[in-house]
């Protein structure tokens, strides 16, 4: 269900430059029927502001289905994490370490409300019994216990953090390779 919502984000995100070119018309068509006399006005109006409320719609549809792909990817990867063995950056770690991560996966959360960036970037592998999962945990610029985490599955988890992690287990590690804000990193 997350990949069918995540190729509807992916078209459904082009919809705003036609949204928007609607709305400035729509604009344009209450401005002109406001202040000019025009036959069938309340109807050319009403056709206004039904072109201009709809780039709202489009905007809070395309916040929304994002919101809940997070969600989604996010329980995906807590429920992939139980009883499973992770590898950083291909490595093997040993029990403890594994335990802690998986602990700190199942508390991944959303973090709105900063102005740090990704750095260093960690490959995590996940192995569980279902499949095999690669992310990537890029540390925050601020704090360095924080980890963007991106997830190549979906289109939107490739480019866009969907969560943020807290954990303390990545630091003795060296990092896979630097995080890129203009190209983001593919393995």
């Amino acid at each position: 269900m997350t990949t069918l919502f995540d190729n509807i984000f992916s078209l459904w995100k082009w919809a705003i430059i036609p949204s928007f070119v609607l709305a400035i018309i729509g604009f344009g068509i209450m401005w002109y029927v406001r202040n000019y006399e025009v036959e069938n006005g309340k109807k050319k109006m009403k056709i206004g502001v039904i072109l201009f409320a709809q780039v709202f719609i489009v905007f809070a549809s395309i916040f929304l289905l994002r919101w809940i792909i997070e969600i989604r990817v996010r329980d995906e990867i807590k429920e992939l994490a139980n009883n499973s063995k992770i590898e950083i950056n291909s490595s093997s770690v040993n029990k403890e370490v594994c335990c802690q991560l998986t602990r700190d996966i199942q508390n991944i959360f959303d973090d709105l409300g900063n102005h740090s960036s990704p750095t260093d970037t960690f490959l995590i592998t996940i192995l569980s019994q279902k499949q095999t999962v690669s992310l990537r945990f890029c540390r925050d610029s601020e704090n360095d216990s924080i980890y963007w985490i991106y997830w190549d599955k979906y289109k939107t988890t490739d480019d866009n953090c969907f969560g943020k992690v807290s954990t303390n287990c990545l630091k003795n590690y060296p990092s896979f390779k630097r995080f890129s804000n203009r190209t983001p990193d593919r393995f």
